[in-house]
């Protein structure tokens, strides 16, 4: 490993952080489209570790969680380097919003979506394609491993989840480490089929970068979700070699192949069963929440999980409109992997 490194004209000596911006463009008014790095170059040789977030507008609370990671790294002890981005699609925060939440999930310039626009494009593209061209080119390309976060947006509270797409392969052998590495109560691996073409970790793994997809937290708040996506963040840190000390992990972790993103298919106001919430465990067919008419109090839809398993994630917001996530369930019956 050199002495410094460099994300753009962004440079961290050894044994130092530093902060700065990527440059990614001008708008028409004369606004400059600024990427903030937080960048720690380790006094010690190791890896390179990337840590992206809020890809989405409406899901900020990654930039919490790698605040909070990095302030407990200390440069001058770190093994290798971090390169962090915590507000990766800064326009996509700052404007717009629905009934999930402030923010959206496209840049509002271009209304692209940046977790689909991988790995971009220098010219003649988009300022969303020339945003993920950036990234790929200044941060992943650099990186080792990589953590791409993503919360329940603006409208759910959620529990740490791995969620790992992998390629058949060495690097789909890396992912699924990382995967079982971050400490996470539940996991989700599924094979990479094509279903997410531009999305960051897909097109990673096809350069031979090894990255997962943990979501963590939500709500647009501090929880009680926060320090346990901490503790997985830095989990990762540890079990590449970087940092000091013992993985932090829950009583049980479990990986499953099986998981259900709930979304409605009305909308109304959503109200969970009595003791439904995070961290529930559901049978097969019990009602997890009632869709209502809020003039009427006419029962629009019922949501039942279509099997046994762990409420990952759920709603705290009452508006919902059809598509909107009603919850999570991870499907115990598919359990591939067990600590």
């Amino acid at each position: 490993m050199s002495g410094s490194i460099s994300v753009g004209n962004v440079s961290a000596p050894r044994g130092e952080r530093t902060f700065g911006y990527l440059n990614a463009g001008t708008l028409a008014g004369g606004t400059e489209v600024r990427i903030g790095v937080q960048i720690l170059n380790g006094a010690q040789d190791g890896p390179t570790l990337g840590l992206i977030s809020t890809l989405h507008g409406w899901e900020p609370v990654g930039a919490e969680i790698l605040r909070r990671a990095l302030l407990r790294v200390d440069p001058k002890r770190l093994r290798g380097r971090i390169l962090s981005v915590p507000i990766a699609n800064p326009f996509s925060v700052e404007f717009g919003g629905t009934v999930e939440s402030a923010g959206t999930v496209v840049n509002p310039s271009d209304q692209l979506n940046l977790n689909r626009s991988f790995p971009g494009k220098p010219k003649y593209a988009w300022l969303t394609e020339r945003m993920a061209y950036l990234l790929f080119e200044q941060v992943i390309r650099q990186c080792d491993a990589f953590l791409d976060l993503h919360d329940g947006t603006g409208a759910n509270k959620m529990m740490p989840v791995g969620i790992f797409l992998r390629p058949e392969g060495l690097v789909g052998d890396k992912i699924s480490e990382l995967g079982r590495a971050l400490g996470a109560p539940v996991g989700n691996e599924r094979m990479d089929r094509g279903q997410y073409p531009g999305a960051l970790t897909i097109e990673a793994a096809r350069q031979g970068i090894p990255g997962i997809t943990p979501h963590m937290a939500g709500g647009g708040m501090i929880d009680e979700y926060v320090e346990p996506s901490v503790e997985c963040v830095l989990n990762i840190a540890k079990h590449l070699g970087m940092i000091d000390g013992d993985p932090v992990y829950p009583n049980r972790q479990i990986v499953v192949s099986d998981y259900l993103v709930y979304r409605s298919s009305t909308g109304g106001f959503l109200y969970l069963e009595e003791g439904i919430g995070v961290g529930a465990t559901v049978r097969k067919g019990q009602i997890v929440a009632r869709i209502l008419d809020p003039l009427t109090s006419e029962e629009r839809e019922v949501c039942a999980s279509p099997f046994d398993g762990i409420v990952t994630m759920a709603r705290i917001r009452l508006p919902i409109n059809p598509g909107g996530y009603v919850c999570h369930i991870a499907n115990t019956d598919s359990i591939t992997w067990e600590r």
